[in-house]
């Protein structure tokens, strides 16, 4: 506590160099006490001896500075040399004058009192047991009103109320800074206080709210990173467009690649809404912050690995593994099912929103003490989490779902593991996809407890998992394809059928059907497995 942040507030008439005195009560050395008082601010409070109207009559008719100065001369007077100079001479003298006025005006009253006795006294009269003279005395010295020697003499309630003198140290210096006059509750400033760190120091500790949020710096270099995803998916999205004819990317569902390129847009996006918060944008959108970004990561997910799931559930049920006989199962199919999965998540969420909506809460992380300047400082650092009351229950549903949706994906891919047309079947790339997912997955939730408390991490971290899983998903499905649109360039439904057949002929089991060209509906087998 001796550093310019702390006041010491002591009285102003300790003795000169007060901090050199010997005291067997305290430790300190002087080096030490002379180093806390030059760390320190240190301010006294003195009784002023001498009147503040030191030119102006007192009720003896002289000035202040007369009287100090006659009672400096008799100091010098030979049978004055045993005595020594002292303020509180002030007060005897002004003490001698109001019991003077007092013993004076009390003379008038006893003139005329009668006592309880019936008799009438003088002063001559009082002793230490007549409460009734003595109560005189006090009621008369309670009207006192005159300025005298150290200022102006008045009681209340039996004291007098005094003006003071403030001061304050520079170094070890003592400075008058003003003086407090009681009665009128002002105070003379003579000189300014100087400050160290040129600061008024806090008569109170200071509490800071210091809110911890994502930088400007790792939101931007974060939304680059998502942004170049987004740039990524529009690029695979036209080159599915522009070769949806072509038989390599024909009979992969051109139209269940473009679902999952949206998806993972919507997914890329919500890494640029999560980073958003009080750093960025305005409190009042922070609420909608969090739902908007939970909407979109959860259902550009589902229209992800739905679709995913939708392709590899074809290839599965067209595939005779089971039973010699080939299904019809259109893109119409698949939009259907992929649609029932939106619908579902979409479901939860409307349901999540409207019971118990996510709502930004500020989390305090705990508090620090600094300082700033001279002030003592309390710091309490908070950042602002997405919360509700019964989050771990909603994430428990989303998770279980979306859990399941990625197992039985899984299962589907390892069940057609042996159908050998790579145009058709992209089981292989599912589920390396499926896995990677699974991990980041179980590894990124893990890791994000345990940093919840710094936001930024978590963002960082969390951001790179999605990007890196998103970003992995489309180039494992994207590159083959378009490697083999770059080998054969000019590849045509006819290449498709007759691929599809040899393979048939080999081997039906690892093929995707029997000898037979065409099932009972009249259709070709890629006409039943593609668009």
């Amino acid at each position: 506590m001796t550093h310019s942040g702390y006041v010491w507030l002591i009285y102003g008439f300790l003795a000169d160099n007060w901090w050199t005195a010997k005291n067997d009560e305290i430790e300190c050395s002087v080096k030490e006490m002379e180093e806390a008082i030059l760390s320190s601010q240190i301010l006294y409070v003195d009784y002023l001896p001498l009147s503040a109207k030191e030119e102006e009559p007192t009720v003896s008719g002289k000035t202040p500075l007369e009287l100090m100065t006659e009672l400096r001369d008799r100091l010098e007077w030979p049978e004055n040399k045993g005595y020594t100079w002292t303020d509180y001479s002030f007060y005897g003298y002004d003490a001698t004058w109001v019991a003077a006025l007092t013993l004076n005006k009390s003379d008038e009253i006893l003139k005329t009192k009668i006592f309880e006795n019936g008799e009438k006294r003088r002063l001559d009269d009082f002793t230490y047991d007549d409460q009734e003279m003595a109560q005189i005395f006090f009621d008369t010295m309670a009207e006192t009103d005159f300025d005298g020697f150290s200022g102006h003499i008045t009681f209340t309630d039996g004291d007098r109320p005094g003006d003071c003198e403030l001061g304050y140290y520079k170094g070890f210096e003592k400075r008058r800074a003003g003086r407090y006059f009681i009665l009128q509750n002002t105070i003379e400033w003579m000189e300014d206080i100087v400050w160290g760190d040129d600061q008024v120091p806090l008569d109170h500790t200071a509490i800071i709210r210091e809110y911890v949020g994502i930088s400007l710096v790792a939101y931007v270099f974060m939304s680059i990173l998502a942004g170049l995803g987004v740039m990524l998916a529009a690029f695979f999205f036209a080159f599915n467009i522009k070769n949806r004819d072509k038989w390599n990317v024909k009979m992969s569902s051109p139209n269940l690649n473009n679902i999952i390129i949206a998806g993972s847009i919507l997914v890329y996006l919500s890494v640029i809404v999560a980073g958003l918060d009080r750093n960025t944008v305005s409190r009042n959108v922070i609420d909608d912050v969090c739902q908007l970004r939970v909407w979109l990561l959860s259902t550009g997910f589902v229209l992800a690995y739905g679709s995913m799931f939708s392709k590899t559930w074809r290839v599965y049920r067209v595939a005779p593994l089971k039973v010699q006989q080939r299904r019809v199962i259109t893109d119409y199919n698949l939009f259907a099912m992929v649609l029932v999965f939106f619908c579902i998540d979409v479901l939860i969420l409307i349901l999540w929103q409207a019971i118990d909506p996510l709502l930004a809460e500020e989390i305090e992380l705990g508090e620090r003490k600094g300082l700033v300047g001279n002030a003592n400082q309390r710091i309490i650092s908070y950042t602002e989490q997405c919360s509700s009351d019964y989050l771990a229950y909603w994430l428990g549903v989303l998770f279980v779902f979306k859990g399941l949706l990625l197992l039985f994906g899984t299962f589907l891919a390892w069940e057609i593991r042996k159908v050998t047309v790579e145009a058709l079947n992209d089981s292989k790339q599912i589920g390396i996809c499926v896995y990677n997912t699974i991990v980041l997955c179980i590894v990124g939730v893990t890791v994000s407890f345990l940093i919840r408390d710094d936001t930024e991490e978590q963002f960082i971290f969390t951001s790179c998992i999605i990007i890196f899983c998103v970003t992995f998903t489309l180039l494992v499905l994207f590159v083959p394809k378009i490697k083999s649109v770059y080998r054969q360039p000019e590849g045509t439904q006819n290449q498709a059928q007759n691929t599809y057949m040899t393979s048939m002929k080999a081997d039906p089991i690892k093929g995707t059907g029997s000898s037979d060209t065409r099932n009972g509906s009249g259709a070709t087998p890629d006409a039943n497995i593609a668009t």
